[in-house]
């Protein structure tokens, strides 16, 4: 949630799987980066915070 609007958009992939930017937006990973916040970039507080969509295009093949 941002108390100021924010007009950008960032739907960014790589390998299959969504990005930080991508789960999070722009705003939040600078800010996290800025804080040095780094235990919140990892695998495991993403999949707890996110659920599957973590694993992006990965766990939908396996699925299937």
């Amino acid at each position: 949630m941002h108390t100021y609007p924010v007009r950008e958009i960032y739907t960014i992939i790589s390998a299959g799987r969504p990005t930080e930017v991508g789960l999070r937006g722009y705003p939040a990973v600078q800010t996290i980066i800025a804080a040095g916040a780094d235990d919140q970039r990892g695998d495991d507080v993403l999949h707890r915070v996110f659920g599957d969509a973590v694993r992006g295009l990965e766990q939908l093949r396996r699925s299937t």
